[in-house]
């Protein structure tokens, strides 16, 4: 909103970002938005497959009017589990998808089973993520260089744009 404003009042001086077709939104356990306002009913990086699983277990929303396993359901109905699903096996014609939303139809999966096998995807997904960090924990110094050098990268960048905005803005460097 900010970008926004300043590119209205002194011309084109931001890139806007916008929500292109590529861009998905990962619903949260409750089925809203998943983010780390929401940290209890969110998916961090760092947790455990036990963690995921805990999570999904008791905050996952599934399809609300099946009442029992056998009852047939609707994945389309699943507020934040089979969403999940379709982003992790996103080609076209996934066959686990399909089984999915077929043994859900038919009743011959249960939710609960639907919400472990989710934790399972889930960590094969974050575990190189929480390996990399469990390994970059012993090396401070190398995580210190990594940012002192990417600051001075950006540095060079933002000294450009904020020249530009000083410039716009008539602010007189001294």
């Amino acid at each position: 909103d900010l970008a926004r404003k300043f590119n209205q009042q002194f011309g084109n001086t931001f890139v806007i970002p916008k929500a292109g077709p590529g861009m998905i939104k990962v619903p949260g356990l409750t089925g809203g938005k998943m983010g780390k306002s929401e940290s209890t009913v969110s998916v961090w990086l760092s947790d455990s497959l036990k963690e995921i699983s805990d999570k999904y277990t008791q905050f996952g929303v599934t399809d609300i009017k099946r009442r029992r396993r056998t009852d047939p359901g609707n994945p389309d109905d699943c507020a934040s589990v089979y969403p999940v699903f379709r982003i992790l096996n996103d080609k076209k014609g996934s066959l686990a998808l399909d089984t999915i939303a077929s043994e859900c139809k038919a009743g011959t999966r249960g939710c609960k089973e639907c919400k472990i096998e989710l934790a399972r995807e889930i960590n094969c997904v974050t575990q190189p993520f929480r390996e990399r960090r469990k390994d970059l924990e012993h090396k401070p110094g190398y995580v210190k260089e990594v940012l002192y050098y990417g600051g001075l990268k950006v540095r060079e960048i933002v000294k450009q744009t904020l020249g530009e905005v000083r410039d716009k803005m008539g602010i007189v460097s001294i």
